[in-house]
């Protein structure tokens, strides 16, 4: 099994940062650009069983994507399950106190394709796509977090 993980430091309080990251509307507004049509599937936002649906655009073509909340500690952690396409990958998010605010960590853990051709491709190619996307919904984290009032 792969993974890619992608940290950040964010200056606000453990437990906002964590209430914010886990509501899976906010969710909908850090997603990368190429994520569109985000909508909670659920009653509720927050918590294990929460559900956000969204289209996912790529040089290959779109497919649909649906995250749910498998695990849910606040505010140290969650865990979320995608299946997108005929794939399903697991994405850890971890909260700890830092110096000036929270570190957020995002680790994402995929299976390993069975053909080694695609192994390679996703080693080289698909590895450095999924911290970028990371990367750009811990951006939007902290930039949503930080702005002033």
């Amino acid at each position: 099994m792969g993974s890619v993980s992608v940290d950040i430091v964010i200056a606000r309080p453990l437990e906002d940062v964590f209430a914010f990251a886990a509501d899976q509307h906010n969710r909908a507004r850090l997603l990368p650009d190429n994520f569109t049509d985000a909508r909670v599937l659920t009653g509720h936002s927050s918590g294990v069983g929460a559900r956000l649906a969204f289209t996912i655009h790529m040089d290959s073509g779109s497919y649909d994507s649906i995250t749910e909340i498998v695990a849910h500690e606040p505010p140290h952690s969650f865990r979320e399950r995608t299946r997108d396409a005929d794939t399903i990958y697991e994405t850890e998010w971890r909260f700890a106190a830092a110096e000036g605010g929270a570190r957020v960590v995002m680790e994402s853990h995929f299976p390993d394709p069975a053909r080694w051709t695609e192994r390679l491709i996703q080693r080289i190619a698909g590895r450095r796509l999924m911290r970028q996307s990371l990367m750009v919904e811990l951006i939007r984290l902290k930039l949503a977090l930080e702005q002033p009032e």
